[in-house]
């Protein structure tokens, strides 16, 4: 799994360990968490009221995915523990 930021249809950002599927959900993500703000970014647990870290996206809830800055690659790492 590569670390992902990923903007959602609805605007939001999340930054996770991605794994693209070949089926729908076309997207396994692993410590999802969602990016506000701007540097320090601030990390929130996404989605909200779960302690789930394993999160399946399809297709369609996806706008794009791409590489994160390497502030918020370093900031998500440190959150997670890596």
């Amino acid at each position: 799994m590569i670390v992902t930021l990923i903007l959602l249809n609805s605007g939001e950002y999340l930054i996770g360990q991605a794994e693209q599927l070949e089926y729908e959900p076309s997207c396994h993500l692993r410590e999802p968490y969602q990016v506000m703000g701007m540097t320090p970014f601030k990390l929130t647990r996404w989605p909200k009221y779960t302690e789930e870290v394993d999160i399946l996206l399809y297709s369609t809830s996806i706008q794009t995915m791409c590489e994160p800055t390497e502030k918020l690659l370093t900031q998500y790492l440190t959150k997670v523990g890596k």
